[in-house]
């Protein structure tokens, strides 16, 4: 197949710089490339295209020749070798594997990547307390050639939807080729008491009147185990109180906070001492607190 054009087919006028024909190519390239437009033909074509065009422009002898005769007089060599190209054949090479080779450092002069095998994914589900202190797991995975178990680390912190890939255990590659990765998806099950909002964790905690309005020191659960708290006085039903370090791990190494979210409980008044000592208390209080509520209302 013939890239036609060069300059046309990668949008450039002639004299465009190195610069211009790697940053059009590589915004082309990535529109095009077969893993973004699986079974689209036409897209494949355009990028067979794209790629013979940067082979002939990247190339200071080839782009000379084309500039002078209107053709290089050789199948280009640079690039990718579009030989024999169909989607099945290039299929395992990743589209970031892809790029990182051309652009990252991979093959010097825009050589062709190395071809691999398809990738494997799949899912694990793990519980809340394992997402936060990380794991090791077994995990059966489906490869062409047969079923296999393999030992997956989850790393402390890992939160609902991470996807982690694991080099090499992907389905194997064309004979001489390495084989393509593993991206395991996590799914992290809820808590019945923890619920995690980033890297902080919350929690709800009862307390009862009296250590609401005198204050007290209690013990809360954590991520961790139980831990002391201390309520201050005159403490209100919604209110927040915060145990710092208490929380998930971070990806630099450090941790989130806890938040523990006070629950004032009613008293059950179906006992008559309570009873009678909630009426005392209602008559200590101020009468009528929501008097100016009601006045601020009519304003």
């Amino acid at each position: 197949m013939t890239a036609g054009d060069p300059y046309q087919v990668l949008g450039l006028k002639r004299g465009a710089s190195t610069a211009e024909v790697r940053k059009a190519y590589k915004r082309l390239a990535r529109k095009y490339h077969p893993d973004v437009n699986a079974g689209d033909k036409a897209a494949e074509e355009r990028f067979k295209s794209i790629s013979e065009a940067h082979a002939i422009l990247s190339d200071p002898e080839k782009r000379q020749a084309f500039d002078q005769y209107g053709s290089t007089g050789a199948r280009p060599t640079g690039g990718y070798d579009t030989s024999g190209f169909n989607s099945a054949g290039f299929s395992g090479a990743g589209l970031g594997d892809l790029f990182a080779q051309m652009f990252g450092g991979g093959v010097p002069g825009g050589g062709a990547p190395q071809a691999r095998g398809a990738s494997v994914e799949a899912t694990l589900g793990i519980g809340f307390m394992d997402a936060i202190h990380g794991l090791k797991t077994p995990l059966r995975i489906q490869r062409q050639g047969g079923n296999e178990t393999i030992q997956v680390s989850i790393p402390a912190g890992v939160t609902d939807g991470t996807r982690l890939r694991i080099s090499g255990h992907g389905h194997p590659g064309p004979p001489g080729t390495p084989p393509g990765d593993l991206h395991v998806i996590i799914k992290v099950a809820r808590h019945q008491v923890f619920t995690r909002k980033g890297n902080n964790i919350y929690c709800k905690v009862p307390v009862t009147v009296s250590e609401a309005a005198l204050g007290a020191r209690i013990q809360v659960p954590t991520v961790d185990g139980a831990s002391n708290l201390s309520i201050p006085a005159g403490s209100k039903s919604g209110q927040k109180v915060r145990l710092k370090g208490k929380g998930a791990p971070t990806r630099r190494g450090g941790r989130g906070d806890q938040i523990i979210v006070l629950t004032v409980l009613t008293p059950d008044i179906g006992r008559e001492e309570v009873r009678r000592l909630m009426e005392e208390l209602g008559r200590l209080l101020p009468p009528a607190p929501r008097d100016e509520l009601l006045a601020r209302s009519r304003r």
